[in-house]
């Protein structure tokens, strides 16, 4: 319910594919992730974050360190008011004093951010840019040990090589699918359903 409540990108810009994250496939990742003790008491972080769901998300199940980025000076000031608007409702929670999210380009080679335990992300779908999640899977591939993402499904045996020829293996997979509204000027239907897959990926392993 809280996720549902969060504010969306007013003016999303095509070629970043700022697309919303339905509230309820966050909250499938998340409670998946917390069930396998990859978010209370962890470092998390969540690239790409917009409005920062998979962030605030973390803190409220108990993150103890939380991190996001985004290319889009908007969407982190989105990703700021949505986090202390959640926090002046739940101030209780540790983990807000722990908390940073900041402009970067994942795929800078200059970026370099702090390792965390658990990366929770939905990347861009390449829908604009072809493999546009390849620079994110790289760079939560070298930030942390677990990654949950979201990604369309005709991607996965690409995702699934890259992350095996880095000595990771695929533990969960979940074919869904993604609804996704009108947003742009060139989309000619109301609403698509994108067939996704959710995967979870450990180091190592």
């Amino acid at each position: 319910m809280v996720l549902s409540r969060l504010d969306d990108m007013t003016d999303p810009v095509p070629r970043l594919e700022q697309y919303r994250t339905p509230s309820e496939a966050v909250s499938d990742i998340l409670f998946l992730a917390v069930s396998l003790g990859d978010i209370e008491g962890r470092s998390v972080a969540e690239l790409g974050c917009g409005g920062a769901p998979f962030l605030i998300g973390a803190v409220l199940l108990g993150a103890s360190r939380s991190y996001g980025c985004d290319i889009d000076e908007r969407a982190v000031d989105l990703a700021r008011n949505n986090a202390s608007r959640v926090r002046s409702e739940r101030p209780d929670l540790p983990g807000w004093s722990d908390l940073t999210i900041e402009i970067a380009d994942v795929s800078d080679p200059g970026y370099s951010p702090s390792k965390v335990d658990t990366i929770l992300m939905n990347p861009p779908f390449g829908a604009q840019s072809r493999r546009a999640d390849r620079p994110f899977m790289e760079r939560a591939m070298e930030m942390a040990s677990v990654i949950h993402s979201v990604h369309n499904r005709v991607s996965y045996d690409f995702i699934r090589g890259m992350l095996e020829g880095k000595g990771w293996q695929v533990t969960h997979r979940t074919d869904s699918a993604m609804e996704i509204k009108r947003r742009f000027h060139f989309h000619d239907r109301e609403k698509v359903s994108v067939p996704t897959v959710r995967i979870r990926a450990v180091k190592g392993t």
